[in-house]
């Protein structure tokens, strides 16, 4: 009996995104997706039951390009600062990255992180 494998494709969460609009638009069977995005039936039965978590993410403004969702050391520092930037960019402040990291590392010296350090690739 031959099986028919698909090499594991990682999806961008743009490409996730996509991918279940088409299920929900076109409605038709999971082998057609499967097949017109080149990923194995498991993998769409994966996405499809994780589409809330998906979602959430691309609501968030998460990076679109990015493929696997990694969480940091500093869980808290990072929360914080999230939260920091949401109410500057509600009230449309411009930040950039300096900015980020120096607040970062304001957040961290509070939550008493001394060995916190906010280096370049930290917050891409």
């Amino acid at each position: 009996m031959a099986s028919s494998s698909v090499k594991r494709k990682d999806l961008t969460l743009r490409e996730k995104v996509e991918v279940i609009k088409y299920v929900n638009k076109m409605k038709c069977r999971q082998s057609e997706v499967a097949k017109k995005y080149e990923i194995s039936q498991a993998q769409l039965c994966k996405l499809l039951k994780r589409k809330y978590y998906v979602l959430t993410d691309w609501r968030e403004n998460l990076k679109l390009t990015q493929k696997r969702k990694r969480s940091g050391k500093e869980l808290q520092v990072e929360g914080d600062l999230m939260e920091w930037f949401r109410e500057r960019r509600a009230r449309n402040v411009p930040i950039c990255g300096p900015i980020l990291k120096e607040k970062a590392e304001q957040i961290a010296e509070r939550s008493g992180k001394s060995e916190f350090k906010a280096t370049n690739g930290w917050f891409c």
